[in-house]
């Protein structure tokens, strides 16, 4: 086996490390039977491996001797295959059932239980235990993700039901034990790769958050060759490759980071004309190099690649996918081009209006005809609107061309949809169409939506909601024309849905009957998103994706809607909490005391259970003080898992004391509240708390006692406790005082009074809170330093408080630095000692003199 460090007795964890190790290099594991042997010797009777000899068999070293196993490709053996047996009625034992959810438990004392979970899915996998309903032990693991949007952690998974605390590590196991119960939760994981992709504080959690994105469907989703053809080394081919020329496959592989692939690839490719090739990887320029070249000479026409890209990663298996990439072989366009409108010739990129003139020349080339116009062709020229609607097709026979091609085409009409006007150039052969050329001009045309009709202006939850109108062209303000129902299927709209401030939170794709009209049927959707006013507009959809608003028109009196948002429905709600499994059960609550929340919103009136929708929000808020005085000193957002709001509120440090109220409160996109109320009760929701605890504090003080130093330093650190639980991220400032008996003042430096100062928060719970003063103003006795929380401050402000008391406060007794001191200053000193060798300077006075608090 391996050890952590020379000298010292080998362990599977080391052992699996170094074969990990000799994996990711590619190579071949030296003395695998010896480590196999070693590997085996650890087993026990009950199946469990040890990790080394003479230690307690337990599940954390059994997973790594079967991962080890598996690397050397032993555990098929038969000595290795009776060791499993046992192993696998021992797993079998531990699978707990608990309502909707299964799961694994080891040690019932276990801190870390997602990563025993974690241990029997896996060894289920390894040894052949079915685990019968898999979604139930996928339950169990989503149960561990931290939904809370206003933590550090969100996205991860927390190592234990106690939800106090996610790491890389937990957020891994979890995400392993998901790929291996098969399928894939798309909102887990878009929450878990955005933990995963900011957590790279250290190597080792870069690593388990590797393994978290490796172990997504995202993840193989996330390679996207760039696939290019050099031609003689210079030039690059992207859509067509001219007939004749002889190009070179080239290929980049991005990934979900954005780094390029390092060459882990295996890559072949084979072109549907029968050539193929292997491809290399080339470290200078980081692409694959395709081995053999590829004539295109007579091959006028469509050709497709195909790429097979192959790649081991372990623990994640083979990665294999193939890349398809459609190419033409085709004659090269010159093309020369002019467009003019009453007499004037538009610049190229300037837009274009009904009546625009265009003229077009072309000549064609291949690498052994450099320039030609007639020959075995078919030349095609059409014009497409922005929607894909063909309105121009024009035919010229290349064997009866006898002068250079000239084509026209002037712009008319109101049926054109705003947005680029394509003039396609299509050449083809009796094998069908080899060459593509399109010039592009974009046509600015005015659309409206006419005719605009719904039947219901008041509408609850879940109900169908139906919206009919007619796209048209604007000719002038007060005249439309309505575009042909003839091209109506081709085109695309959609309907918004939005607030009064215009977030859009529903698109309705259109409906057509072949008429002019288009239908837009949606289902009022049970989200938050749309408690209220929603505004409905509309926007056309080009075939290349791109948006245009129309505006409304009103047909009654032939004029644009002088305000659109009068186009809107109300969706009326009754909110009331359901099902509620977890809130406050007590008024009392100290600092540091977390208080868990589950609960659903049901909407009365309908039936519905509502969701939060993709532009609303729920979230707890905690209100300290009465009437006139109450302020808010917390909110925090609610997410949901399953259906259920879940959230857990921590009564932090930085939080009102005193009496007060936590609310659930929900806002619609635009922050307008929403009222909750209780559930079978119209009464607002909320808990009547009431925050206390003694703050106990654990300090630190320094002074400067020499005159060594430019000035005297004074520095206060400190930690802060409640019931024994440390008290982080307390938002704090300082101000400093000097005593003179029951008379205090504050401390003036340059001018300017030392209060208010930001207190620094470091590691560990530890503060820190520092500032300096010239000797002689720094004079002897007792200077206390009060500290404020910030939010006191701001609760201050807002109720118009003259008077705020400390959170906590320090002293520090200092003695004023003495002028007489040394008769001559150190550095001088040292110099002396340095140039005569006389002097010995054997203790120097400490800098600092440190007292405890």
């Amino acid at each position: 086996g391996f050890s952590a460090t020379t000298g010292v007795q080998s362990d599977l964890e080391s052992t699996r490390y170094a074969l990990y190790s000799f994996r990711h290099l590619g190579k071949e594991v030296p003395q695998a039977e010896k480590i196999g042997d070693f590997v085996r010797s650890l087993a026990g009777s009950n199946g469990l491996f040890s990790s080394r000899k003479g230690d307690g068999s337990d599940i954390r070293s059994t997973v790594a001797a079967v991962e080890i196993l598996d690397i050397l490709g032993q555990l098929g053996r038969p000595d290795v295959q009776n060791v499993l047996s046992k192993l696998k009625s021992y797993i079998a034992e531990r699978i707990l059932e608990d309502g909707e959810s299964k799961h694994f438990v080891f040690d019932p004392e276990s801190k870390n239980e997602i990563a025993e979970n974690y241990y029997g899915v896996y060894l289920a996998k390894k040894v052949g235990l079915e685990l019968t309903e898999p979604k139930k032990f996928a339950s169990y693991v989503v149960t561990f993700q931290n939904f809370d949007k206003s933590s550090n952690g969100f996205g991860g998974f927390f190592t234990s039901s106690a939800r106090n605390l996610v790491t890389p590590e937990s957020s891994a196991h979890a995400a392993i034990s998901l790929h291996l119960l098969g399928g894939s939760i798309p909102e887990v994981e878009r929450y878990l790769i955005h933990y995963a992709l900011r957590t790279k504080t250290s190597l080792k959690e870069s690593t388990f958050s590797h393994l978290s994105i490796a172990h997504t469907a995202a993840f193989r989703k996330s390679y996207a060759p760039i696939i290019r053809y050099h031609v003689d080394g210079e030039r690059t081919v992207v859509d067509q490759i001219m007939e004749g020329l002889v190009v070179t496959p080239i290929i980049k592989v991005p990934m979900l980071d954005g780094l390029v692939s390092n060459g882990a690839f295996k890559i072949q490719v084979k072109s549907s004309d029968g050539w193929e090739s292997d491809l290399v990887f080339d470290v200078n320029s980081l692409i694959y190099v395709s081995k053999k070249e590829y004539d295109s000479s007579n091959k006028l026409g469509d050709v497709k690649f195909t790429y097979k890209f192959r790649s081991f990663v372990y623990p994640l298996g083979e990665i294999a996918f193939p890349v398809e990439d459609d190419k033409r072989v085709s004659y090269g366009v010159t093309l020369e081009e002019r467009a003019t409108f009453g007499g004037r010739n538009l610049d190229s990129g300037e837009k274009v209006i009904p009546g625009t003139e265009f003229e077009f020349g072309l000549t064609f080339e291949t690498r052994s005809n450099p320039s030609f116009f007639s020959g075995d062709f078919t030349l095609d020229f059409k014009v497409v609107d922005s929607s894909g609607v063909v309105h121009h097709t024009s035919t010229q026979e290349g064997s009866q061309t006898t002068r250079p091609i000239s084509l026209s085409y002037t712009l008319t009409g109101t049926d054109f949809t705003s947005g680029d006007v394509s003039f396609v150039f299509e050449v083809r052969n009796s094998k069908g169409v080899h060459t593509v050329h399109k010039t592009v001009y974009f046509l600015e045309q005015q659309m409206v939506a006419s005719n605009i009709e719904y039947e219901k202006s008041r509408v609850r939850l879940g109900d169908s909601l139906t919206v009919s109108m007619q796209p048209a062209s604007l000719k002038d303000l007060h005249t439309i024309e309505p575009f042909s129902a003839a091209h109506a299927s081709k085109r695309s709209f959609f309907m918004d849905l939005s607030s009064p401030e215009g977030k859009v939170y529903l698109s309705v794709p259109s409906e057509n009957d072949g008429s002019s009209k288009y239908t837009f049927k949606t289902q009022v959707p049970a989200t938050l998103d749309f408690a209220g006013v929603s505004v409905i507009s509309f926007r056309f959809v080009s075939s290349s994706s791109e948006s245009v608003k129309l505006q409304a028109f009103d047909v009654s009196s032939n004029e644009l809607f002088e305000d659109p948002s009068t186009l809107q429905f109300n969706v009326v709600t009754e909110l009331h909490l359901s099902n509620v499994k977890e809130q406050p059960s007590t008024v009392e609550f100290t600092y540091g005391t977390q208080i868990p929340f589950k609960f659903q919103i049901q909407d009365v009136l309908s039936g519905s259970f509502v969701s939060i929708g993709e532009k609303s929000k729920v979230e707890l808020v905690l209100k300290s003080g009465e009437g006139s005085s109450q302020f808010t000193s917390v909110r925090k957002e609610i997410g949901t898992i399953k259906g259920f709001y879940e959230a857990v509120l921590e009564i932090d440090v930085n939080t009102v004391q005193g009496a007060g109220v936590i609310a659930i409160v929900a806002s619609n996109p635009d922050g307008q509240d929403l009222p909750i109320y209780v559930e079978g009760q119209k009464i607002a929701v909320g808990y009547r708390v009431n925050i206390g605890g003694e703050i106990k504090i654990d300090s630190n003080t320094y002074s400067t006692s020499s005159n060594d130093a430019p000035k005297t330093a004074f520095v206060v650190t400190f930690s802060i406790s409640c019931n024994g639980k440390s008290l982080d991220n307390a938002r704090l400032v300082g101000s400093v005082f000097s005593q003179n008996g029951a008379q205090s003042s504050p401390v003036v430096l340059h001018g300017k009074e030392l209060v208010k100062v930001p207190v620094a928060a470091g590691s560990s719970s530890v503060y820190s809170f520092s500032f300096t003063l010239p000797h002689d103003k720094a004079a002897s006795g007792n200077y206390k330093i009060d500290f404020i929380r910030e939010v006191d401050l701001a609760r201050a402000q807002a109720t118009k408080e003259s008077e705020v008391k400390p959170l906590l406060s320090v002293s520090v007794s200092h003695k004023q630095v003495s002028e007489s001191g040394l008769w001559v200053r150190m550095e001088f000193l040292l110099v002396l000692g340095l140039l005569a060798s006389l002097v010995f300077v054997s203790n120097q006075k400490k800098l600092f003199h440190q007292k405890s608090a």
